[in-house]
């Protein structure tokens, strides 16, 4: 269907060229969101968006996911989308260990591209006029570090000390599929579903499965408070390290602050499982405040 309409636009350059632009009318040049759903209020720590939290360490994370182009074709339509994510945590906790919301200790680098479908027509047919669905394939790519002052000033450390512990972090390449909706079960909530599993062609991990959830009640335009829940299961390769499946799952209560530039959130958060990077073998339960910044 997009290759034909691609073929339709050769053939009449003046379809093309519709009101002196070059830019074909089923398609529209972005930056904007990355995804009819934005998962700018996910509760996952591998959100790419802008945030510092603190407690029992300090975690800052510099990340931002948008859109490049949207082609769109009777009813139907595809979005090209980027995303980066630079994910700091401190590896020690308290108080004297660091300032709050800024982390140097460990790193972790995410980045990928995406492909987004989607369908107005059929979402507002079936979900009502705030409703959506989508289909996402993300190729993406994790890493995991630690900075070489804390490495010097921390001669023992290890990020897979024991038998059964994950290796590297858990860093490797990866495709990830999901599948979003946005319901509105009343005039002034918004509930977005989603469902995915990262499947891993390279590192330790083989996939991992997760649902993602959240309920952002409208009360007015500018405050509007939301709860978001997310769960993962990891599943590793056995015979490596004879390493042991995981997983992670966060609860996050916030208020979205929407403005001209984007949105700002504060947010209490409640996490426990596998932590991150070189911490993911530091299981543990930890609540934390913070506060996220997204353009979208």
């Amino acid at each position: 269907m997009l290759a034909g309409a691609f073929a339709a636009a050769v053939a009449s350059p003046s379809a093309a060229r519709a009101q002196g632009s070059f830019i074909p009318a089923w398609s529209e040049r972005l930056p904007g969101n990355a995804r009819e759903i934005s998962r700018s209020t996910s509760a996952s720590r591998d959100t790419p968006v802008l945030e510092g939290a603190y407690g029992p360490a300090s975690q800052s994370s510099v990340g931002l996911e948008f859109g490049t182009v949207r082609l769109h074709r009777e009813g139907i339509s595809v979005r090209l989308g980027v995303h980066f994510l630079v994910a700091l945590e401190n590896h020690d906790k308290g108080v004297l260990a660091g300032m709050p919301f800024v982390a140097s200790q460990l790193w972790r680098g995410v980045w990928g591209s995406s492909l987004a479908f989607t369908s107005r027509s059929l979402s507002r047919r079936w979900f009502g006029p705030r409703g959506a669905f989508e289909v996402t394939t993300v190729f993406g790519h994790e890493n995991a570090h630690a900075d070489a002052d804390f490495r010097d000033t921390h001669p023992g450390f290890s990020d897979a000390p024991r038998r059964g512990d994950i290796l590297h972090g858990g860093e490797g390449n990866y495709f990830q599929h999901d599948l979003a909706v946005r319901l509105a079960p009343r005039d002034s909530l918004d509930l977005v579903l989603r469902v995915q599993d990262r499947i891993y062609v390279t590192g330790q991990l083989r996939h991992a499965p997760g649902l993602d959830a959240q309920l952002t009640w409208r009360l007015v335009p500018e405050i509007q408070p939301m709860i978001a829940v997310f769960a993962e299961r990891l599943f590793v390769n056995p015979g490596e390290n004879a390493a042991q499946n995981g997983g992670f799952a966060r609860v996050m209560l916030g208020a979205l602050l929407p403005g001209k530039l984007g949105v700002v959130t504060p947010f209490l958060s409640l996490d426990g499982g596998n932590g991150k990077g070189f911490l993911v073998n530091e299981r543990e339960l930890r609540g934390s405040f913070g506060l996220r910044y997204s353009p979208f």
